[in-house]
């Protein structure tokens, strides 16, 4: 008996160990200008609090970017990693990564504007807003 008792307390011991690493973590920063087409804005670094455990895998992706202006056309939005890199859809989303992706790690959105010359107006990234979901690896 004394046996089961202690597989049941290493058991839920283990389930509170894995609920306590799954979570969501959210940052937001400004983002820049661009005046010119065809060149690249980097924005702010977002980093994941100090909370976060460095390999526990991402498990959704949340974003949401304001503009001073309407988005111009040829607009593309990349939210990247130190090793990977996502195009997004739009100005506002939600996707699963297809691949593993540490939550405890940085990440910041890559503006460009497919367009050749003065872009009028300029594009001006009021705030970027990023949210990720993470879960345990067990």
């Amino acid at each position: 008996m004394k046996a089961i008792n202690t597989a049941f307390l290493l058991l839920a011991l283990h389930s509170s160990l894995c609920l306590a690493s799954a979570g969501s973590w959210s940052q937001q920063s400004s983002g820049g200008t661009l005046t010119t087409g065809e060149e690249l804005l980097v924005g702010r670094v977002l980093h994941a609090p100090t909370v976060v455990p460095r390999n526990a895998p991402v498990k959704y992706i949340t974003w949401k970017i304001n503009l001073l202006t309407p988005p111009p056309q040829g607009l593309e939005i990349n939210l990247c990693s130190t090793t990977w890199c996502q195009p997004l859809p739009a100005l506002a989303g939600h996707l699963t990564p297809v691949r593993h992706l540490s939550a405890g790690g940085v990440f910041h959105f890559i503006y460009n504007v497919r367009y050749k010359g003065q872009l009028i107006p300029s594009m001006t990234v009021v705030r970027n807003q990023l949210t990720i979901g993470y879960g345990s690896q067990s």
